[in-house]
């Protein structure tokens, strides 16, 4: 997947930037704050439909503007055009989302269409914080690369916001909870146990390609290991069924303690992913430099699992990610995903990149200020000649 062009109209700093971009590494550079990420933000709004901050739309307008637009010509692996948009406007609330002027509807269905792997510090939490990071990283890639997972757990999330509803208000009325509940409780089992089995599955099939990445990163003897470990005694081959049993034993043990809270405190929003270096719990014993390395192992192993998946080989956001690690690390990474895809890059300095990249047709260097894009690619770069 490339993505050719974009314009942003009203969109954070950027009153109207347009930025034609190269088919290799785009490097958008500038100091903190001009507008950089606002240029990756605007790709995940065009393969997403919203922004990878997890930002409001409404806060993404243009401050004192009513309505903010980003338009993008996507083209794919055997060559199909897509004109991409997306547009919100504050006043109603109303976001429209078009391929090729025709309206998407749901906007979820976009999800895997134009696939993105995205890096930045905020991600650190993925390696470093709570096993809802952990969650949020797994479902991301899934939602991607499977339709059927994406529209389960949309079901999972439905069903338990109106479980918690019952046990909230038997908690509050202090009443029984009635028949109704128990068909609650069904579905609850249902859908909880499609997630657990999909996600059981994907983490043993991703567990490969994380330790190849990890191998190709540090070409030295860590093993990496990931481990899907929910509330319930699952084992690799568990079917459906044997799920739904463990889930309803465990709701049962559970039953006092969730009506006294007031919440369901089994199911898959409770799940843990493990990640292991050379055995060690990653988040207790590892060190900074670790953690970083897994991280981009993991974003390295998402780009190539959701090439396999989609068909289709995902662009790469890199958001200030050279300042997090050493030299020989940011050259290793660069040189890793330059090879696979299309990549963008942001960065407060770009000297150590001009070292590396040949500025041309194939790689672009863009400066950023206060919400202007200035194309300042060099036709040849004579340190590489």
């Amino acid at each position: 997947m490339q993505l050719s062009s974009l314009r942003l109209r009203n969109f954070r700093k950027h009153g109207l930037s347009q930025l034609d971009f190269a088919d290799g590494v785009n490097i958008l550079v500038g100091d903190n704050g001009q507008g950089k990420t606002n240029i990756l933000e605007a790709i995940s709004f065009l393969s997403l439909t919203k922004s990878f901050l997890s930002a409001s739309d409404s806060f993404v307008c243009k401050h004192g503007e009513e309505l903010f637009d980003v338009a993008g010509k996507m083209i794919s692996d055997n060559g199909v055009e897509y004109n991409v948009r997306v547009a919100h406007q504050i006043s109603t609330a109303e976001k429209v989302f078009t391929i090729n002027k025709q309206n998407v509807e749901p906007r979820s269905s976009v999800l895997g269409k134009f696939p993105i792997v995205i890096l930045s510090p905020h991600h650190s939490a993925i390696t470093f914080g709570s096993p809802s990071e952990r969650r949020a990283f797994v479902d991301f890639v899934l939602c991607q690369s499977s339709r059927v997972y994406l529209e389960q757990l949309q079901t999972f999330r439905r069903i338990l916001k109106h479980r918690n509803a019952f046990l909230h208000e038997a908690k509050i009325s202090r009443k029984q909870l009635d028949n109704s509940f128990e068909t609650w409780n069904e579905q609850f089992i249902e859908a909880s146990a499609n997630v657990i089995k999909k996600r059981n599955e994907f983490i043993q099939h991703f567990q490969t390609y994380v330790a190849t990445a990890y191998e190709e990163i540090v070409e030295r003897d860590e093993q990496p290991s990931l481990t899907y470990a929910p509330q319930i005694s699952l084992t690799n081959n568990s079917s459906l069924f044997e799920l739904e049993m463990l889930l309803s034993e465990e709701l049962q043990k559970e039953k006092l303690r969730e009506l006294a809270i007031g919440n369901s405190v089994v199911g898959p929003h409770h799940d843990e992913i493990d990640f292991r270096l050379n055995g060690f719990e990653l988040r207790k014993f590892a060190s900074q430099g670790q953690h970083k390395t897994f991280l981009v192992a993991l974003k390295m192993a998402e780009f190539h699992y959701l090439k396999n998946a989609c068909s289709e080989t995902p662009m790469f956001l890199l958001d200030d990610v050279f300042s997090e690690l050493d030299e020989q690390r940011a050259q290793k990474v660069l040189d890793l995903v330059r090879k696979h895809g299309q990549t963008f890059v942001t960065t407060t300095n770009s000297d150590s990149l001009d070292e590396i990249l040949l500025y041309g047709e194939e790689n672009k260097k863009f400066t950023v200020d206060d919400g202007k894009v200035l194309n300042s690619q060099l036709e040849y770069n004579l340190d590489n000649n």
